[in-house]
């Protein structure tokens, strides 16, 4: 081997692991937008038939949790957007927006707390559908919560790496 490929394999070595967290951090931030926007997409509808039958009543609807879901939807979708475009001021925008997609769940488990708190339970009935505290939520959310912390760890190493002056050689 020469002089030149030993430090173009170097040189590559010291970028892949780089490239393909960035490729992994794509892939489970594109399948958590997936799950919670096809999630969020057939709550909806399942409401919108179960009211049209008369099986709910549209107070039943809490328009926080919908409001929640949809911003939460949005987030993962500019987040899982901005990590497929190449450039630093994407990246940024998708920490931001993963970042904020976080404060949705954060913001998700204290009104959970709250829920129980003004309901003087400790724990959420079997009825009331509910996963690690969350109130509404199935286990579904759970792993979007997981892959979108995830995404969002690939997403600051993205924009680590192409802000670093140690990556770009």
């Amino acid at each position: 081997m020469s002089v030149e490929s030993k430090g173009t394999s170097k040189r590559l070595s010291k970028r892949l692991p780089c490239e393909w967290f960035f490729h992994l951090g794509l892939a489970v931030t594109w399948l958590a937008a997936g799950i919670h926007t096809t999630l969020f997409v057939s709550r909806l509808v399942d409401v919108y038939c179960r009211v049209r039958t008369k099986e709910m009543v549209i107070v039943d609807l809490d328009p926080a949790m919908v409001m929640m879901q949809l911003r939460i939807s949005t987030a993962l979708l500019i987040g899982a957007v901005g990590l497929l475009c190449r450039r630093t001021s994407y990246a940024v925008l998708s920490v931001l927006a993963l970042s904020w997609a976080a404060v949705e769940f954060v913001g998700w488990y204290f009104m959970s707390r709250q829920i129980k708190l003004h309901a003087g339970i400790d724990v959420f009935p079997p009825k009331i559908p509910h996963s690690w505290g969350l109130y509404g939520a199935e286990h579904w959310d759970v792993l979007v919560f997981v892959l979108a912390m995830a995404g969002l760890a690939c997403g600051i190493t993205r924009f680590v790496c192409s802000v670093s002056p140690a990556a770009r050689r």
